[in-house]
């Protein structure tokens, strides 16, 4: 498979899990999506539609659910205050989110100099 953008790699890992990006004409038959992470088939599907920067924004994006499923996290924060949410959330992430880009040398912004 060709890679449409050299800032996007042809798989990524997260976690123990070895996703293929796939870029194609149309994430999902049944929802109008730009991007999807698939788990039974470890892919990450992205519109090929979208210039670079969406593209590796959707990207992400798609990592982040990954994130959130490797965590655990729940959607659930009713018995949360307002004002923990957001440290739970990114105390939670930030971990494997660093682990992730770390191990996939991902550096979708280069210093010009």
């Amino acid at each position: 498979m060709v890679r449409k953008f050299k800032t996007i790699p042809e798989k990524i890992r997260i976690g123990s899990h070895i996703f293929y990006i796939k870029f194609v004409n149309r994430v999902d038959e049944s929802e109008d999506l730009l991007g999807r992470i698939q788990w039974s088939d470890n892919t990450i599907r992205i519109d090929n539609s979208l210039d670079q920067t969406r593209a590796e924004c959707i990207l992400l994006h798609e990592i982040l659910h990954g994130v959130k499923f490797l965590t655990g996290f729940s959607d659930n924060v009713k018995n949360i205050p307002d004002n923990e949410v957001e440290e739970l959330i990114i105390s939670r992430i930030d971990g494997v989110l660093y682990q992730i880009l770390k191990d996939n040398k991902l550096a979708f912004v280069e210093d010009s100099k």
